[in-house]
């Protein structure tokens, strides 16, 4: 039999009073066993992330110490070493231009001796056999003169090309750039404040765009990228100035960056040393005999 609409009516006001009363009981129930708890995040005494006393990726040690670049906190660096390189590369990646300036070195006069001063992108860790770079190089010639040169040289392929030449003493500025908008264009100069003369070159070249360097180098002396090496001179220390990488169409201070410090080793003695970054500029001081 179907029921009257009047007591279905009646029914369900008793089904919602009896619901509502059960939920109310189990509210109440529940809220007495809870736990009272901080708020999610929030600690009272350290914000979240923020170390007030340390510099991030700064390492305080005699290997990493700080640079002082204005505006903006130093890097630090991890160390290496190599045969043929002193001073320090940049691992990070995507590079479009490097730029330093310093003082050609006198040397001393040692048979067939050479030493290269230079800027680059490449020639280290995956971009070993991938560079490209300018900058000068001092040598003793056969006849015991001493040249100071004017260079560049991509790799591959092997070789140098020289483009003019400076004297002892002289500021000379040197920059690498990838062109605007290019792929491979890539525009070499440096520039001898002293004399006045640009010596500048654009080379189309496929570059791995990792590792930007600042480099005193002991040239091999074949084209094996490896030992012999010429005979490596006394010079005074060479200071890197004004050192800056791009990446994208950003300059950096070389102190913002993340680097290696090279020190060159031959057979177990240390040849040259390259100083701690500071103030965007460091030096590569000659050691050892």
């Amino acid at each position: 039999m179907r029921q009257s609409n009047r007591t279905q009516k009646w029914n369900n006001f008793c089904q919602r009073v009896a619901r509502l009363f059960c939920i109310g009981l189990l509210l109440t129930l529940l809220s007495s066993c809870r736990t009272p708890s901080s708020p999610v995040g929030a600690s009272p005494t350290q914000s979240r992330g923020v170390t007030p006393t340390k510099i991030p990726g700064a390492t305080l040690t005699a290997k990493a110490q700080r640079g002082t670049q204005s505006g903006s906190f130093p890097a630090g660096w991890d160390t290496a070493e190599s045969a043929n390189w002193a001073g320090y590369t940049l691992p990070r990646g995507e590079v479009t231009g490097v730029r330093a300036a310093w003082t050609e070195p006198a040397i001393s006069n040692v048979p067939n001796a050479h030493v290269a001063t230079w800027i680059g992108v490449g020639g280290w860790g995956a971009s070993y056999n991938n560079i490209v770079q300018i900058g000068t190089l001092a040598y003793v010639t056969t006849d015991g003169q001493i040249e100071h040169t004017v260079w560049y040289e991509t790799l591959p392929p092997n070789s140098w090309t020289f483009i003019g030449y400076v004297a002892a003493g002289d500021k000379v500025f040197a920059s690498i750039e990838l062109e605007h908008g290019s792929a491979q264009l890539w525009n070499l100069a440096l520039v001898d404040q002293t004399t006045n003369q640009t010596f500048k070159v654009t080379v189309s070249f496929s570059s791995q765009r990792i590792y930007s360097d600042f480099i005193v180098e002991d040239p091999d002396a074949t084209s094996n990228n490896g030992p012999p090496y010429y005979p490596f001179p006394r010079f005074p220390a060479v200071t890197f100035s004004n050192a800056n990488v791009r990446y994208a169409q950003d300059w950096v201070a070389i102190t913002t960056v993340r680097a290696l410090q090279v020190t060159l080793i031959q057979s177990g003695v240390v040849v040259a040393i390259p100083g701690p970054l500071a103030n965007n500029a460091f030096n590569v001081t000659r050691v050892g005999t």
